[in-house]
C-alpha cells in the first residue's frame, strides 16, 4: 500500500531507527566501560618516575609507596 508520501519513507523510517537504538546503544557502551577503568594515582606515577631515574634508593621507595597505598 502506497501511503502519501511515498513508497520509500518505511525504509527510511527502519533505517533511521537502526541508526539511533545503534547509538543508544554505543553510548552506553561507552558509558559502562569508563566506570571501570583503572584509576591511576598521579602521586604514585611521580614516586615511579623518581625511582626509576635514580632519585631514591630502594628502600626509601617502599616506604613512600606503602604510605601512599594507605590512603
Amino acid at each position: 500500500m502506497m501511503t502519501m508520501m511515498g513508497p520509500g519513507w518505511g525504509l527510511f523510517a527502519m533505517v533511521f531507527w537502526i541508526v539511533i537504538i545503534g547509538l543508544v546503544i554505543y553510548a552506553v557502551l561507552l558509558l559502562v566501560s569508563k566506570t571501570f577503568e583503572k584509576k591511576e594515582n598521579p602521586a604514585l606515577n611521580i614516586l615511579e618516575e623518581r625511582f626509576a631515574s635514580g632519585e631514591m634508593d630502594l628502600n626509601e621507595f617502599e616506604q613512600k609507596r606503602a604510605a601512599l597505598s594507605k590512603k
